[in-house]
């Protein structure tokens, strides 16, 4: 009898907790869509037997090493925090790396130590947490082409358009000669429906 008392109220607590947790996460995600600062990362070259896993496209970037003071204080696998900037072309690049969160800074990510050169040259290699572009079930294949084809063609200049604000970073789309990759699938899907 006073085990049944608890359950009900238990339960309550349960379904709440996992709500808040989840519409944390949302707001969260949309925060930082709607009052990050976007920074435009340019896309590498990537294997294009193996560009889409599921829903997604898979992503290289083009600038992922920065320099450090010392090398010593880091390792790969290390989780860091990467201050972003934008280069000449006003394409983003990494511009310092901390061990932790800056406080005069807004525009840095979360990233992992990809390697750390052993050259002397001071040089690290940055994994972003941002490598996968998510894409409707229906246009993920065309999607896929599309993009492998960019990469194809070195004429072609390719980038994902990326919210950062306080450590979060959120892929907004993915261009290819400044547009966005979602319009040039639609449109291939409406010539192939014309064609028919």
């Amino acid at each position: 009898m006073i085990l049944s008392k608890f359950i009900l109220p238990l339960f309550l607590v349960m379904c709440f907790a996992q709500w808040f947790v989840t519409g944390r996460m949302v707001f969260q995600h949309e925060d930082v869509l709607k009052t990050g600062t976007a920074f435009s990362f340019k896309t590498a070259p990537i294997d294009p037997n193996d560009p889409f896993r599921g829903k997604y496209v898979y992503l290289n970037y083009d600038f992922t090493e920065v320099v450090a003071d010392s090398i010593q204080l880091w390792h790969q696998g290390d989780k860091v925090f990467v201050t972003i900037k934008k280069n000449n072309e006003g394409f983003a690049i990494p511009d310092k790396i901390h061990k932790e969160a800056p406080v005069s800074e807004i525009n840095y990510v979360l990233a992992t130590i990809n390697y750390v050169s052993n050259d002397g040259s001071k040089k690290m290699g940055i994994l972003y947490p941002f490598d996968r572009f998510y894409v409707e079930e229906f246009v993920a294949p065309m999607a896929e082409t599309v993009y492998v084809e960019s990469q194809i063609d070195s004429t072609n200049t390719s980038f994902a358009l990326v919210k950062i604000k306080k450590g979060q970073a959120v892929i907004e789309d993915v261009f290819i000669n400044d547009t966005s990759i979602i319009q040039i699938v639609k449109e291939r899907m409406n010539k192939e429906v014309i064609n028919k």
